[in-house]
């Protein structure tokens, strides 16, 4: 490892989001928004984040200023409003109780 092994990191971390998650993804936190609601986490953020498709509002990340580098442009801080048809719930926990749901929108009756 070489002394600029954190900014190597930093520029690999950015180049791979940038190829997985075009800066028109948007990604945020609910748990500014909650607090920590422990074993309810997971159903809380699901339930976020079908509001957000079915309202088309992405609800921004609370109680954050300062975006990590890393994260790239992705991370939004104030409520966006905009369609929603796929969303990606992450839900990571203790001791390795991780969960990721998938929803994508049908079609409107």
């Amino acid at each position: 490892r070489s002394t600029l092994f954190p900014y190597t990191t930093l520029f690999r971390s950015r180049a791979r989001n940038e190829r997985t998650f075009p800066a028109t993804t948007l990604a945020s936190s609910t748990k500014g928004w909650t607090g920590h609601t422990l074993g309810a986490a997971g159903i809380a953020e699901a339930v976020f984040t079908l509001i957000a498709m079915e309202r088309g509002l992405v609800p921004g990340t609370l109680n954050s200023r300062d975006p990590d580098a890393a994260c790239g442009p992705q991370i939004i801080f104030d409520n966006v409003k905009r369609e929603v048809r796929v969303a990606l719930s992450n839900s990571f926990g203790f001791g390795g109780n991780n969960c990721c749901l998938a929803f994508v929108a049908g079609d409107r009756a």
